[in-house]
């Protein structure tokens, strides 16, 4: 129930943001604003076997419009990052009976997406999912 609480309060917070308002249509829209990433799907493995899928979608936050363009332009090696670390967060810390740790994949995937590149500020994410 908390996860299904937190997917549909994350929208509003992100509607509300200063950054979302400044990256759409307007005054300063355009490079310095969120970056959405497509979801990602990565398995939820037990010993040897597959129990389940954990599904989430990113949007990355960038320092400045110049860290935008730049992020913008290596989407495929912070996909190739972010399913490397859901990866090995699933396999560790994920189950299809409980509730996704959101605070601990958040910080994985940062530390992954840093190691891509420096001008992530955040990770946020507006869905995740742990199913059978």
């Amino acid at each position: 129930m908390r996860r299904l609480a937190f997917s549909l309060a994350l929208p509003i917070l992100l509607a509300q943001s200063p950054v979302l308002a400044s990256s759409g249509g307007g005054e300063g829209g355009g490079t310095g604003g969120l970056i959405p990433m497509d979801m990602i799907t990565v398995p939820i493995i037990d010993s040897d076997r597959l129990i389940g899928k954990l599904r989430f979608k990113l949007v990355l936050e960038p320092h400045d419009p110049a860290a935008a363009t730049r992020l913008a332009g290596q989407a495929a090696r912070l996909r190739m990052a972010a399913m490397s670390a859901g990866n090995e967060f699933a396999r560790l810390q994920v189950t299809p009976s409980e509730p996704v740790d959101v605070e601990a994949l958040v910080h994985i995937l940062e530390t992954a997406l840093h190691g891509v590149d420096d001008g992530v500020q955040k990770v946020l994410i507006v869905e995740v999912a742990a199913t059978r």
